[in-house]
């Protein structure tokens, strides 16, 4: 009978070995309404440091982002609403396996590799290393790269803009393959619609590829002829953390911190009602004579320019 339990125990362990391999990552940013949808469990909040595994949807509300950063050192940053479903997310550093599904189901998500060329390479088992993301009418597939992709739920239609890299975007076939690719490069954009190929990849132009890559969460792109950032933004005191990249619309953790209290300003209530103005009058010194309240109330009534002031100090 034990030899039976046994038997039945290895069986099992053959066939969930990616239970094995799932990969988990943190959320170093949430901002606004974020929430992790688990398969067979409530949405929960996904607070700052909350774990997020193969299997698991990260849904923003409107004006909400999250910053994930996965074990392997590859990041994801949702822009507002939008529902993103780790569908694949395996990693095992020992063997070499990689392999990376994710679903946009609607919104956009900004996927950037921690390595250029990092699906490039097979396992030990001999399968290939991949990175997809997908959508209803479109999947792109990627080496290492730094990319933003996005689905519109009304229209249907998928656009895919590389940072960073070259992206393949077609349709989905069998065993993970890309039909009928297109290569999009740093600084290109492709759309596709259900049952068509995606459209001839097209340049950006500057100035709106530095907007998308500013509100997807990235900072300047590497490929951007725009103007330096000014001393302003250079100087700002907000950082990012370590090994994330830097963005105008994104928050960091440091932003969620409490912020120290300043005296009264950080006292919540109705204000203190205003002072009444009054000149200011030099400080008392030995033997001085300071006017009575008769005369300061005749200088705020005529004004000081027309009341002769005197203060005398002894010799």
């Amino acid at each position: 009978m034990p030899q039976f339990f046994l038997g039945v125990l290895a069986a099992l362990t053959l066939m969930i070995p990616q239970s094995v391999w799932a990969a988990c990552g943190e959320v170093l940013v949430s901002k606004g309404d974020i929430k992790i949808e688990s398969a067979g469990g409530k949405p929960t909040a996904a607070k700052q440091g909350a774990k997020v595994c193969q299997g698991d949807t990260i849904v923003a509300g409107a004006q909400s982002r999250a910053k994930v950063k996965m074990e392997d050192g590859n990041e994801l940053n949702i822009s507002p609403e939008s529902r993103i479903k780790i569908e694949t997310y395996e990693y095992k550093p020992a063997d070499n396996k990689k392999k990376v599904m994710l679903n946009v189901l609607y919104g956009k998500v900004r996927a950037a590799t921690r390595e250029e060329n990092m699906y490039v390479d097979k396992a030990k088992d001999g399968q290939a290393n991949t990175f997809q993301v997908k959508t209803k009418s479109a999947v792109a597939g990627v080496r290492g790269t730094d990319f933003l992709t996005s689905f519109d739920r009304k229209t249907s239609k998928t656009e895919v803009i590389t940072f960073k890299g070259i992206v393949e975007v077609g349709a989905a076939g069998p065993n993970g393959a890309i039909l009928n690719p297109v290569q999009v490069g740093a600084g290109q954009r492709t759309e596709a619609l259900p049952g068509a190929p995606p459209a001839p990849p097209k340049a950006v132009p500057a100035g709106e590829i530095e907007s998308a890559s500013k509100d997807s969460g990235g900072g300047q792109t590497p490929n951007s002829s725009s103007s330096p950032p000014s001393a302003a933004t250079s100087n700002s005191s907000t950082s990012e953390p370590a090994g994330a990249s830097s963005g105008a619309t994104m928050v960091t953790k440091d932003d969620l911190a409490t912020a120290p209290t300043r005296g009264p300003a950080s006292v919540t209530g109705p204000a203190a009602p205003a002072l009444p103005t009054a000149p200011l009058l030099p400080p008392k010194l030995p033997g001085a004579v300071i006017p009575n309240a008769d005369l300061v109330r005749e200088i705020q009534q005529n004004g000081p320019g027309k009341v002769n002031i005197r203060i005398l100090i002894p010799e």
